[in-house]
């Protein structure tokens, strides 16, 4: 498998080209929401730069969880007049993603979706902003963004 170690500039330019397309599309989010942990990143600096809130959500599947939990102070914070814009570091296999989307879209009816890279071969179709596009089913890569063991380079 085929390791790809993304840097902090490569990161900033992914930011910079998800802003780009935000803005292109003359979509303003009102409140940004960064999937916890690999989606921090990119959403503390969409936040600041569009200079809107920003909110976490913490979504995982590892260590054998079978289902996230509500996070019911989330949607205190959110009513359906609000641009939703939900980030993450990567739609890879879109597990969480598909979850987010089932469980908030009932409650959110402007939510869309960003990541800095979108895997092809995901089971969730439904990102509307991404700077990077790899197809796993084609390519088998991992990536390795700058927050992940950051203390071994």
């Amino acid at each position: 498998m085929k390791e790809i170690i993304l840097t902090n500039q490569d990161i900033a330019n992914q930011v910079q080209e998800i802003i780009r397309k935000i803005q292109l599309d003359n979509w303003i989010p009102d409140l940004i929401v960064g999937i916890t942990r690999g989606g921090l990143i990119p959403a503390i600096m969409i936040s600041h730069y569009l200079k809107k809130p920003l909110r976490t959500l913490n979504v995982s599947f590892r260590d054998g969880l079978e289902t996230p939990k509500l996070d019911t102070d989330l949607l205190k914070h959110i009513t359906d007049e609000l641009n939703i814009l939900i980030i993450d570091d990567i739609n890879d296999t879109g597990k969480s993603l598909l979850w987010i989307y089932e469980t908030y879209s009932m409650s959110i009816s402007n939510i869309r979706f960003a990541t800095l890279v979108n895997n092809a071969g995901s089971q969730f179709k439904n990102i509307d902003y991404y700077a990077m596009d790899i197809d796993k089913n084609e390519n088998e890569v991992w990536l390795v963004f700058p927050w992940e063991n950051w203390w071994l380079r």
